[in-house]
């Protein structure tokens, strides 16, 4: 794996799954992983990696979504099935992958809510998108850029500023 940009992809990464950790902890939603984790779905010909993922407790307790253990001990290494969010942050050599190929992928898997955050540019590109039988649904931002989530039932906006030393710094506004 190549690294990852610090201001394009790492530090919006970062600050969605910080928010998003703490909302789903204090709300006791279920589990938010982080990257690294392995996602697959056999029906959707699935097998990647996301920047994020989160399962409510409901898709863990029914098996929508599994855990699966890896050879050496208890823990997880692959959550297999269908997970109810998915983050995807565009990079430079993920670019086709996350916007042509995944969301058609994340479709045929169920998966229920996929955000794709493209921060290459002067402005910052946020599509939410809601699984719908007949494909997704972009939500459409308001006039301020708020969005409703209905895997995390609350209205989302994701914004950025130049930082003291004219990179970028991003906040994960929830109401």
């Amino acid at each position: 794996m190549s690294p990852e940009k610090a201001n394009q992809h790492n530090d919006v990464k970062t600050e969605i799954a910080r928010v998003l950790g703490n909302l789903v902890k204090d709300r006791n939603l279920g589990k938010l992983h982080g990257d690294g984790l392995w996602v697959t779905n056999d029906q959707a010909d699935l097998s990647n990696e996301a920047d994020a993922t989160f399962n409510l407790w409901e898709s863990l307790e029914t098996g929508r979504i599994q855990l699966v253990t890896s050879p050496d001990d208890d823990d997880g290494i692959e959550m297999r099935g269908s997970p109810d969010w998915v983050l995807e942050v565009v990079s430079n050599s993920s670019e086709r992958k996350d916007t042509v190929w995944l969301p058609d992928a994340y479709h045929a898997a169920a998966v229920r809510e996929y955000w794709l955050v493209d921060a290459r540019g002067e402005q910052i590109d946020f599509t939410l998108h809601v699984w719908r039988p007949e494909g997704f649904e972009i939500i459409q931002p308001d006039n301020d850029g708020w969005r409703k989530s209905e895997v995390f039932n609350c209205i989302v906006c994701l914004d950025r500023e130049r930082d003291r030393i004219g990179g970028w710094t991003y906040e994960l506004l929830i109401r």
